[in-house]
């Protein structure tokens, strides 16, 4: 009985250092983002022009199909959009976010013109994390006329993606029927 006691003890405290060692390089990297923050915020002011434009944000795979969007921006993009809108919310530290950055990249291919495709950072853009209740990231939610359709949490396949799509983008397709008098 003592040595299951003993395996148990000596399992719990592996597992105990793996987490601490997970958690203390997690801080590490989150306090070197933190320190290049606060060294651009002690950059001095842009000119006054510049102030209003949107502040720039690193675009995981840098497809100029993928729109960044920011809490002012969203309204005009997603919810007046004429086209269904597939909104990926992520962050630069996530590692699912980048492996999950070129499933959405590929996404705004094959669906260009009929589907628009955006990012928001979850970082920059605390106020749109908040209304959709995006928990996890990467979160993706798929829009139609302003609404939510479906919304992903976690990494998720392309394929995965693209049935959801298929048939928003069907939906829209889809004359109206008429009523047949007989």
């Amino acid at each position: 009985m003592a040595e299951k006691n003993t395996g148990v003890w000596v399992y719990l405290t592996l597992v105990g250092i793996v987490v601490l060692v997970g958690a203390v390089s997690f801080w590490k990297q989150r306090a070197s983002l933190e320190g290049v923050s606060q060294a651009q915020a002690a950059q001095p002011e842009p000119q006054q022009a510049a102030q209003h434009q949107a502040p720039s944000v690193p675009v995981p795979a840098g497809n100029p199909l993928v729109k960044n969007l920011f809490d002012g921006t969203f309204s005009k993009e997603v919810v007046k959009s004429g086209k269904p809108v597939l909104v990926d919310f992520w962050a630069t530290w996530c590692g699912p976010c980048r492996m999950f950055g070129p499933i959405v990249d590929q996404v705004a291919e094959d669906y260009k013109g009929r589907l628009k495709v955006c990012r928001v950072d979850v970082d920059q853009n605390p106020g749109l994390s908040q209304t959709f209740q995006v928990r996890a990231i990467p979160t993706s939610i798929l829009f139609k006329n302003g609404k939510v359709v479906k919304m992903w949490v976690g990494l998720v396949s392309g394929e995965d993606l693209k049935v959801e799509i298929d048939k928003v983008l069907k939906k829209a397709k889809q004359p109206k029927s008429k009523a047949v008098k007989t």
